[in-house]
């Protein structure tokens, strides 16, 4: 995260919650909207990112992410919110897809209606991405945007199983 504090707004929320080994600074966040603080947002700042070496350390990443995410909901339950839902609804899509082609065709078909409306929004989005980029992340994309929601929605499956408190 590119946030900074200043340490009596850091005193006054009580500090990260040292729980959270993800999404720590959105928790942190909400705590400050709950009493009303407001952020400074200046253009002259910048953060440099490095992206993950590769896709085995990204998925991990969006995985723990979404382990994140149900904890903040757990913590704060208003925090659930229409995107993180969509990636847990697909990933559980993507798990049971088999399961309704092998109880029946009919209900194989029905079950890809969704996943053809994502695959037309997915490619529709990278078309999009792509215009003045090379073709060949055209390609590339939809895999990546399939790794976001999946990893992120497995990781708020598995943050149901894993977190009791």
């Amino acid at each position: 995260s590119g946030d900074m504090y200043r340490r009596e707004v850091l005193e006054r929320l009580g500090g990260f919650d040292e729980e959270f080994d993800a999404c720590e600074d959105v928790e942190l966040n909400f705590r400050a909207d709950k009493i009303d603080l407001k952020a400074l947002i200046s253009p002259k700042l910048t953060v440099e990112y490095a992206a993950r070496e590769n896709h085995t350390s990204f998925g991990k990443q969006l995985f723990r992410y979404g382990v994140g995410r149900y904890r903040l909901f757990r913590k704060h339950p208003g925090t659930l919110g229409l995107g993180a839902m969509i990636t847990f609804l697909f990933a559980l899509g993507v798990i049971f897809y088999p399961f309704f082609w092998l109880s029946s065709v009919e209900a194989g078909l029905l079950a890809t209606i969704p996943a053809i409306i994502y695959l037309a929004v997915v490619f529709g989005i990278s078309v999009k991405l792509v215009r003045d980029e090379p073709k060949s992340l055209l390609l590339y994309l939809p895999l990546v945007f399939f790794m976001i929601h999946f990893s992120l929605g497995i990781g708020l499956l598995t943050g149901g199983f894993i977190i009791r408190k």
